[in-house]
């Protein structure tokens, strides 16, 4: 039987140059698609902002190729050094070679063994499912949470901002119940949630309550209410109140994660257009789905019934989204993209419409000036 070696260096230098390719790739993508959004929509301009789109398709796919094939040699390479280590060791067996990147999560192998394919296993959206509705069950839940996406994703800087948020939020909630009267504390309430009949309702004025349109709003307000000082009324209020503000950077933060691998780099204006107008669509979201649980349960309902039902609204409009973006766009989108890139595609469009609204009426002014002007002399 014949031997072979695997030059482990050179191997590795490909791994991280098929990386490069592809993190390049990306950057490209990205320039192409704020040059795509920048051109104004028109019968002429929609064939190269169609041809652009086209053109991107090709280099997601090309970059999806290119990821398979680093993650296939990385694996080969790590299986490679298992063997020398078997046999230097004197081991009978050798661990089973996935040729599927463990880091890469969401990607699973197809059933008939043909290869990898884009997107996520049932169970990872389950196990999302379950950490969203976990973390509703006051700080012990957000604490489980934290750690169940921890130990879903690994470390990384996004699941240590999770449990900094997480700690953040923890601190504003123990602040705010710590100053009250202790005979007024309910430290169980604080760690599993609020169970008590019509808890959810307890802000709210008899006339808010009586009506579902007046639960609705009243929540919105008390939502946004939480994020001013002026209705902190004490210290541990305004300690809350910060640490509310200090979940929307961390939010922040997380999404600028995503944009920079989406774009490459912090110098498109569109990175931080979309940063801020999702971190604000976020909390907007979760806003609006309390105030809507709160309405349509009764009003005798616990909080912790609010929070699931809330929780679980927005899990399933993300994830119906993300199935539609991905069938008729090809790409994979969340409710707060989607929702984001509507409201500043619409923008752009509202812009460039004005722009060649008054740029047609300037130069129909000068048009009629010159004719004007010819008559004159005539």
């Amino acid at each position: 039987m014949g031997d072979f070696k695997i030059n482990l260096k050179q191997s590795e230098s490909v791994v991280s140059e098929e990386a490069a390719v592809a993190q390049k790739l990306q950057v490209l993508k990205g320039r192409v698609e704020v040059v795509r959004r920048g051109i104004s929509l028109g019968s002429v301009t929609s064939t190269v902002r169609e041809q652009l789109r086209c053109q991107m398709d090709v280099m997601e796919n090309e970059r999806l190729k290119l990821q398979s094939l680093r993650s296939c040699l990385d694996q080969i390479n790590a299986a490679y050094k298992n063997t020398e280590l078997v046999i230097a060791n004197g081991r009978e067996t050798v661990d089973q070679w996935n040729p599927i990147n463990a880091q890469d999560n969401g990607r699973y192998e197809k059933e008939d063994g043909s290869g990898v394919t884009e997107g996520r296993a049932w169970y990872t959206e389950f196990f999302d499912f379950a950490a969203e509705e976990i973390g509703t069950f006051g700080v012990a839940g957000e604490g489980i949470a934290a750690f169940l996406d921890l130990a879903k994703d690994g470390i990384n800087a996004k699941s240590g901002l999770g449990i900094g948020k997480s700690t953040v939020s923890a601190l504003g909630k123990f602040a705010k119940e710590w100053n009250k009267n202790p005979g007024d504390r309910d430290w169980n309430s604080f760690l599993f949630g609020d169970f008590k009949k019509g808890s959810a309702v307890k802000n709210l004025s008899k006339t808010q309550v009586s009506t579902r349109w007046g639960r609705f709003t009243g929540t919105v307000k008390n939502e946004f209410g939480e994020y001013s000082l002026k209705n902190a009324k004490n210290t541990g209020s305004k300690i809350k109140t910060g640490t509310k503000w200090a979940g929307v950077i961390f939010s922040g933060i997380m999404n600028g994660i995503d944009n920079y691998e989406e774009f490459g780099n912090m110098n498109h204006i569109r990175f931080w257009e979309e940063t801020i107008s999702e971190t604000a669509i976020d909390a907007g979201i979760g806003i609006a789905a309390t105030a809507a649980a709160t309405a349509l349960l009764p009003a005798t309902a616990p909080a912790v019934a609010v929070a699931l039902v809330a929780t679980g609204t927005v899990w399933a409009a993300d994830f119906v989204t993300r199935q539609i973006t991905k069938y008729f766009g090809g790409e994979e989108k969340g409710l707060t993209e989607t929702v984001s890139d509507f409201v500043l595609d619409t923008g752009e469009r509202v812009v460039n419409y004005v722009k060649d609204t008054f740029s047609g009426m300037g130069k129909a002014v000068s048009n009629f000036k010159n004719v004007i002007a010819k008559w004159a002399f005539i």
